[in-house]
């Protein structure tokens, strides 16, 4: 469809002014040099994706590693390798690669996460959250569950998302 052609500009200024906030016009992500593309994404979702594409971005480099691991394994040996051993390097590679990448999405479906989820999440260091957390009202601080003083805190991803949004808009 050609873009001069496209509803969705329409469709997008109909929308709103609260609404377009959460809203990126023309998101893009760069997946093996090439850019993918969308009309329209909603904020939360488009750092969802870019979280995923990350977690596949970095299983995609460690199996490059374990084939070349396999690779050094044959080529160094000047006995050949057994395909019942590489099998089986193989196997045990690809389940802890697996796992890794398990890991990282159930983060991002937990209904709460942890100071350190939070830390693996957006980037943002325990240190730097207490500030957050510590700021006034006015400033809006980073929004957290915390059941006693000094207890352990926790926070709800969709709430942050859009602090994050927030944050992003008026510090950037």
């Amino acid at each position: 469809m050609n873009r001069e052609q496209s509803p969705i500009p329409n469709i997008f200024h109909s929308i709103d002014e609260e609404d377009k906030k959460h809203i990126i016009l023309d998101p893009s992500f760069i997946v093996d040099g090439k850019a993918f593309r969308f009309d329209f994404l909603s904020t939360t979702d488009y750092q969802s994706i870019g979280k995923m594409l990350n977690a596949l971005s970095n299983v995609s480099s460690q199996q490059n590693k374990v084939l070349h691991k396999i690779q050094d394994i044959n080529t160094n040996d000047n006995t050949s390798v057994s395909v019942d051993e590489l099998k089986n390097t193989f196997i045990e590679e690809i389940t802890k690669l697996k796992d890794t990448l398990d890991s990282s999405l159930k983060i991002a479906d937990k209904k709460l996460i942890t100071v350190k989820d939070f830390e693996e999440l957006y980037s943002i260091g325990e240190e730097t959250q207490r500030k957050l957390r510590g700021r006034f009202p006015k400033d809006d601080p980073l929004p957290c569950i915390q059941t006693a003083k000094r207890g352990t805190v926790l926070y709800d991803p969709n709430v942050i998302d859009k602090w994050m949004d927030n944050y992003r808009q008026n510090e950037g």
